[in-house]
């Protein structure tokens, strides 16, 4: 398991281009979590599937930081961040397409 564990410290950073892999491999350190090993090298990969444009990596992302940081962990207030920044860019985009005029 150990090996795995370095396995995927390596492959997390060299995945830059491949979403496919790098799904896998949150999904692999959700399990390593899940029995009981330190993933913290992930943590930051989480949050970034989070703020994610697709939909299955967004909820892939919300997943793994739901089950790796605990209710007040700091880097939670980074992911709050980067939705944050979602929705006013969300905002910005519907209110220069919409045809309606605003009073």
């Amino acid at each position: 398991m150990e090996e795995e564990l370095t396995n995927l410290k390596t492959n997390l950073i060299a995945l830059v281009g491949k979403p496919q892999s790098k799904r896998e491999a949150i999904m692999k350190l959700i399990y390593c979590e899940m029995l009981g090993h330190e993933v913290e090298f992930g943590w930051i990969h989480a949050i970034n599937f989070a703020s994610n444009a697709n939909a299955f990596e967004k909820r892939l992302g919300y997943v793994a930081v739901g089950l790796f940081l605990h209710r007040k962990h700091e880097l939670l207030f980074l992911l709050i961040n980067r939705m944050q920044q979602v929705c006013l860019i969300f905002e910005y985009s519907q209110y220069r397409t919409c045809k309606v005029p605003i009073i």
